[in-house]
């Protein structure tokens, strides 16, 4: 065989390794705004109460919205690339995701919270976080802020209802304590 048939199945082979997913990649995000609406004339009511993003390792990810009305629900998916699967899978491993605790709880509730569920080569965690502008680690926050924007980037602006703007600002803000 000649050289550049070398090269290019080498290519080949190379470039499948270097976006290949693990098989068992899953990530569940949640958002749930910590108000729900009692009374009819809440000013809350039909906003968006939670959302439910689940990636998997075919790129695929299924969306789910429920509003703070009876019955108010939005399903849709979204594609990622390998590239992009590539990228989040990397920033998981780059903040050391598994080592972060279960919870970053600032002690309050009815406020918005955030989980993350990953599961990737054999391994699952998740962590809850909330009242995130009372947490005194930023540096969890941070690592937690970051896989959380690397798997909810093709989130839909009106669904993602300033979800990941909010936690981006709590995790910039602040003085670290750790």
């Amino acid at each position: 065989m000649r050289l550049p048939g070398l090269v290019g199945i080498f290519l080949v082979a190379a470039t499948a390794g270097l976006f290949a997913q693990p098989k068992d990649f899953r990530i569940v995000a949640h958002f749930g705004s910590g108000h729900i609406p009692v009374t009819e004339d809440d000013p809350a009511r039909g906003d968006i109460g939670a959302w439910y993003l689940r990636l998997d390792a075919s790129g695929v990810a299924k969306i789910e919205v429920f509003r703070n009305a009876p019955g108010e629900k939005t399903i849709t998916s979204v594609k990622y690339s390998p590239q992009e699967l590539k990228l989040i899978t990397n920033t998981i491993i780059d903040t050391r995701f598994f080592d972060l605790p279960s919870r970053l709880d600032g002690g309050l509730s009815d406020l918005p919270n955030y989980g993350l569920e990953v599961t990737m080569n054999g391994k699952s965690h998740r962590v809850a976080a909330t009242a995130l502008g009372n947490l005194k680690d930023k540096k969890s926050l941070r690592r937690f802020a970051s896989v959380w924007v690397a798997a909810c980037r093709k989130m839909p602006p009106k669904l993602d209802h300033g979800a990941t703007l909010d936690l981006q600002d709590f995790s910039k803000s602040g003085a670290d304590n750790r």
